[in-house]
């Protein structure tokens, strides 16, 4: 067992010298998928050469017109797979990771997706009818099965508040005769039409259905099967499943007998209450959405991982959104992933790393710079670095760049519509190596020990499932509705007072390692299931609600976010505490603590970044005041920080520097360094109002001779000083506060943002 010392050494070592562990990875844009293998070896080498660790292949739109490579095939075409193994090998030559895509542009689908396989919703066909007894038979589209009718009395002014079901037969109804006027209720399973989102050429056709094991198996024989028998499971790190954006698939054949078997009643007595609002509609669309991701859970992830396992790569899925997916579906996968900045905010990225932390995945990664000046080449280094820091501050370890497009070099340029184009072809692409060191230092050390996390956020998944209305934005997804619930003063209020959190929901609440924990949070939580309540009650762990609708005794109740932070300062002290900052930005920190047996009690690592403006950096536990504004000078990766001219003025000297006015340091007479030298200059006026000639910084006036070019040329001679014109001396006021237009006018101006701070911690 190592000592504390040496433990540290390591450390130390590895981040002077990181391991490939923790490099940044690209996505990488097949368009067409029309790709030369000289086109992909010199892609891949520029990608090794710029310290990019890796890639994800995925097939995309094409952008080429060309009849030629149209015939030549598209996607799972000879072709196709024949440079998906090229690729591989190269990559493999080269020490990049490769990962693919089981699929084109996303969800999964594709044209061995049938009627039966694809993604289904529930419709809905009110008509007005008679008192009399009749008959309905209705059209029905291609795909359409009649589920279930109903009829109340009522009209469309005025919609029944009680329904009764009607008989279906072979697709028809009997409606039997009534007293007055009524309404009958039709609810129909028809597929979404949802195709797949930036097909390939031979990849359209119809999204799959999440929740039903047969979809999902037919998807992997006629997708994954065929990429991975070309590529060969020995050069394929990880395979990849891309966000979920199934929209509106509340309905797969096996809803009602799963319903019954899972909650306990039947669901289609009950079925109106979907598309109606009345008492136990909130119930019904909760336990409707709760058997829905245990469906998708089962029945798509788990069957997904046991496929990978079984050919012996890993699993990276970005599970949440549509259908929807709890957080706890994450612990089928061997690499969770999560997308979107804001580390003060309930992101996408959040859910994929508290997941991460309760099932003690040690790697998780984010889909990083997703919409970073998109879509163009205006996205620079320093956008880079602090759109990776929002994503380090969530608690990410491993970066996938979006992206990387494919771009021949014969055509004009081709970019991916949503994103940054982040490949070679951008001017500032000679820095890339030294960004992609600092960012793998970062990584590689948010990788090593443990997370420590005092604070769990309960996710309330019924009370969020509970609002789910059919036709409204962000219908089904999950993860959107928590966010929703929970809202942004709480968990911007936590980072700011200097805790960090996880999200933990029900089912992990039951399986993960809760110890972790020293305090849980319910926030304003209606609808807490008893088993939950009983668990929460048992464990050695405070409790703390806030708003009051759920409370048990020994736990601590608020009444909101201002009577949250004094109860938890009583509970547990904060992991970076943070004093006001001259331009109140706020200020993150994330906490990892090495393996007990080797450090000494106590001892953690920290990293912490200003989220915006500048403050306090807290690294490897000792906080330090971050640089005064000024200007970049250059890039340094190796140290993990911009060289930066500061703004603050020697007596007598200029306003600004002129073209050539940078700092530096000049060599002495015998080669030797020598004392740093300011190359800007300062003039004194001369007598009778005459023009001053300038004089070196720290040099002596010379008063009452004129600026002439022989100054100039003279000045060049003796050390390379560039002459300019002074300005008079602003009178030296307090900065206001920084605003949005500010930072960007000053990116402009190549400013770092920021004060002058280190880029990481």
């Amino acid at each position: 067992m190592p000592s504390a010392g040496q433990a540290i050494r390591t450390l130390r070592a590895g981040f002077a010298a990181p391991p490939p562990d923790g490099r940044v990875m690209m996505r990488w844009w097949w368009f067409g998928p029309f790709v030369e293998e000289a086109e992909l070896a010199r892609e891949l080498e520029a990608m090794a050469a710029a310290g990019i660790g890796g890639v994800e292949v995925a097939a995309v739109y094409p952008l080429s017109t060309s009849e030629a490579e149209r015939e030549a095939g598209g996607f799972l075409s000879e072709r196709h797979l024949s440079r998906l193994r090229f690729a591989a090998e190269t990559a493999d030559r080269l020490g990049l990771r490769f990962d693919v895509t089981l699929g084109s542009g996303w969800s999964y689908g594709g044209p061995h997706i049938t009627d039966e396989t694809a993604a289904r919703r529930l419709r809905w066909d009110a008509r007005e009818v008679p008192p009399r007894a009749l008959r309905i038979a209705p059209q029905p589209w291609p795909g359409d099965e009649l589920v279930a009718a109903y009829v109340g009395d009522g009209s469309e002014q005025e919609p029944p508040t009680r329904w009764e079901p009607l008989a279906v037969d072979d697709g028809a109804v009997e409606v039997p005769a009534g007293s007055g006027p009524r309404v009958v209720l039709l609810a129909i399973s028809s597929p979404t039409g949802q195709n797949v989102k930036r097909a390939a050429a031979g990849a359209e056709g119809p999204v799959l259905d999440h929740c039903s094991r047969a979809a999902t198996e037919a998807h992997l024989r006629a997708v994954a099967d065929p990429i991975l028998a070309a590529v060969g499971s020995e050069l394929v790190t990880a395979v990849f499943c891309d966000s979920l954006e199934v929209y509106a698939a509340d309905w797969t054949p096996a809803l009602p007998a799963e319903f019954r078997a899972r909650r306990g009643y039947d669901l289609l007595p009950e079925l109106p209450l979907l598309h109606t609002r009345g008492e136990g509609s909130q119930r019904l669309r909760a336990d409707v959405a709760a058997t829905l991701g245990e469906l998708y859970e089962e029945n798509f992830v788990a069957v997904a991982a046991e496929w990978a396992a079984a050919h012996d790569v890993l699993f990276r899925i970005q599970s949440y959104g549509q259908p929807p997916g709890t957080l706890s579906a994450y612990r089928h996968a061997d690499l969770p992933e999560g997308e979107g900045w804001g580390w003060r905010s309930v992101t996408q990225t959040k859910w994929a790393t508290s997941a991460a932390h309760l099932y003690d995945r040690r790697v998780v990664s984010s889909e990083t710079w997703t919409w970073v000046h998109s879509p163009s080449f205006a996205a620079t280094p320093l956008d880079l670095a602090g759109e990776a820091h929002e994503h380090l501050l969530l608690g990410v370890n491993q970066l996938i760049g979006h992206g990387w497009p494919y771009s021949p070099h014969e055509r004009p340029g081709w970019i991916f519509y949503a994103s940054g184009a982040l490949n070679d072809a951008n001017p500032w692409w000679p820095a890339m190596p030294e960004l992609s060191r600092y960012l793998h230092r970062l990584c590689w050390l948010m990788q090593q020990g443990e997370p420590v996390v005092d604070v769990a956020l309960y996710a309330p998944s019924r009370d969020a499932a509970a609002s789910f209305t059919p036709g409204t934005r962000g219908y089904l997804d999950l993860w959107h509705a928590t966010r929703d619930h929970i809202g942004e003063e709480l968990p911007a209020a936590l980072r700011d007072a200097g805790y960090d959190y996880d999200l933990i929901d029900d089912t992990a609440l039951q399986e993960a390692d809760r110890s972790r924990y020293r305090v849980i949070v319910l926030p304003d939580v209606a609808d807490l299931p008893e088993a939950t309540a009983r668990l929460l009650e048992k464990q050695d762990v405070a409790v703390v609600t806030v708003g009051g609708r759920v409370h048990r005794d020994g736990w601590t109740a608020v009444e909101d976010v201002a009577g949250l932070l004094p109860a938890l300062g009583a509970l547990v002290p904060p992991d970076a505490p943070t004093a006001p900052d001259a331009c109140r930005a706020p200020q993150g920190g994330r906490h990892r603590r090495l393996p007990r047996r080797e450090h000494r009690p106590g001892a953690a690592l920290v990293h912490a970044a200003p989220a915006r403006c500048c403050g306090r950096v807290r690294a490897v536990g000792r906080p330090h005041r971050a640089r005064p504004p000024g200007r970049r000078t250059r890039w340094r990766g190796a140290a993990g920080a911009a060289a930066v001219r500061s703004r603050r003025r020697r007596r007598g000297a200029g306003r600004r520097p002129g073209r050539a006015g940078r700092t530096g340091r000049r060599a002495g007479r015998d080669g030797r360094a020598g004392r740093p030298v300011d190359r800007r200059v300062r003039r004194r006026p001369g007598r009778a109002g005459g023009r001053g000639a300038p004089a070196p910084l720290g040099g002596r006036p010379r008063p009452g001779r004129p600026l002439r070019r022989s100054h100039l040329r003279d000045h060049r001679r003796r050390g390379g000083r560039a002459l300019r014109r002074s300005r008079p001396a602003r009178p030296r006021t307090r900065a206001p506060p920084c605003t949005g237009r500010r930072r960007r006018a000053r990116a402009a101006r190549g400013v770092v943002p920021g004060r002058g701070h280190r880029a990481g911690g």
